[in-house]
């Protein structure tokens, strides 16, 4: 505060900081101080005009909200830690178990693939970006029309079903698989993503 007010006098600019001011109660309280110089005809400081607002409440609310985005900005990265674990351990046991996961957004008709369902198809590790035209490329042709069949049965009644087919695999090999889903519905009872598993 020292050194801005020095500045201001040699300089004749605004002066303007927030500082703790000890009342006679013995207690600091945050303020703001601005100044303004009235200058002669040569330009030179003269008198000075300035104002003083209590502060206080502003900057405890402003303390106790960075205190609180900090808080949570920890709690973040320790779940974080925790989901990117999670995420390594599930990978993990779909390599053991020879199982894929997906998850399709209908409404965008994207679909996520784990590493292990593109394993299971022949395919690298997030090869391409999935999509039911995709999906269905991979099922062995005398399969697709049951396997549609089955798609557009869980879109009417909204039931999880499981069923098995083979899959015509990228690397030439033929596969049964056996496949899981179920469909997520929004509030007015449209379905908005399917998920489930498929295993070699």
């Amino acid at each position: 505060t020292k050194q801005k007010w020095e500045y201001a006098i040699n300089t004749g600019e605004d002066f303007e900081n927030e500082a703790r001011l000890l009342r006679k109660d013995g207690k600091y309280l945050w303020h703001l101080i601005r100044a303004t110089a009235v200058k002669d005809e040569k330009g030179r400081p003269k008198m000075w005009i300035g104002s003083k607002t209590d502060i206080q409440e502003q900057k405890t609310f402003t303390q106790e909200l960075e205190e609180k985005v900090i808080e949570r900005t920890a709690e973040l990265t320790k779940n974080n830690i925790k989901l990117e674990n999670k995420t390594i351990q599930l990978e993990e046991a779909q390599k053991l178990a020879h199982i894929g996961s997906w998850e399709w957004d209908v409404v965008t008709n994207k679909i996520e693939w784990s590493d292990e369902l593109y394993r299971i198809y022949g395919l690298t590790p997030q090869e391409f970006a999935a999509d039911y035209e995709s999906f269905i490329k991979y099922v062995y042709a005398d399969d697709r029309e049951y396997v549609n069949t089955i798609v557009q049965k869980a879109f009417k009644d909204q039931q999880p079903y499981r069923f098995f087919h083979k899959t015509a695999s990228a690397d030439g090999n033929v596969r049964i698989l056996s496949a899981t889903g179920k469909v997520i519905t929004d509030a007015d009872g449209n379905v908005i993503r399917m998920s489930g598993t498929a295993q070699d």
